[in-house]
């Protein structure tokens, strides 16, 4: 019996691939159904939603691999935490992306993590993007985005920002 994903493929009636499926006639906006009427969408091919535990413990288990070294480890749970909005999955992740830390070095990526936990106020985040900025790697050098993201950092005391802003 042939099965993929839990279906059986043998139940399923079968398509030859010059087949096609009519389309419906467009309707006017008065035969449209209106929003109470209208089928939601199943959850099942989406991302489940993890509670703030779950997004911890990923941030956890991934920030433990590497502190063992074991980076290459750690992503897969650093990315999933980072994509459901862990600012310190976000900033790690990214800071695995800039030193090339179980993955291939990428400035880019590393600038678009540090971005989102910049966003939401990590000061790590935002001294790094200031940075970046102020050297153009994985963006375009832009002093006055790196004055910006160093002040935002340096108001919450981050020293290397507060330095960093001395020097400019």
């Amino acid at each position: 019996m042939s099965t993929l994903f839990g279906v059986n493929m043998e139940d399923k009636p079968k398509q030859s691939p010059t087949q096609t499926t009519l389309r419906q006639p467009a309707q006017s906006s008065s035969q449209q159904p209106t929003q109470s009427q209208t089928p939601q969408k199943s959850t099942s091919t989406t991302t489940p939603k993890l509670s703030y535990e779950e997004i911890d413990r990923l941030y956890r288990t991934g920030r433990s691999l590497q502190k063992l070294s074991r980076h290459g480890e750690a992503i897969p749970y650093l990315r999933r935490a980072a994509e459901h909005g862990n600012r310190l999955a976000q900033y790690n992740l990214g800071y695995c992306y800039y030193h090339g830390r179980g993955v291939l070095r990428d400035y880019y990526e590393a600038v678009k993590w540090f971005r989102k936990s910049a966003e939401q106020g990590y000061s790590n985040a935002q001294s790094y993007l200031g940075y970046c900025y102020k050297i153009g790697r994985g963006v375009p050098r832009n002093y006055s985005e790196a004055v910006k993201w160093y002040r935002k950092a340096a108001a919450q005391g981050h020293r290397d920002a507060q330095e960093a802003l001395r020097k400019m």
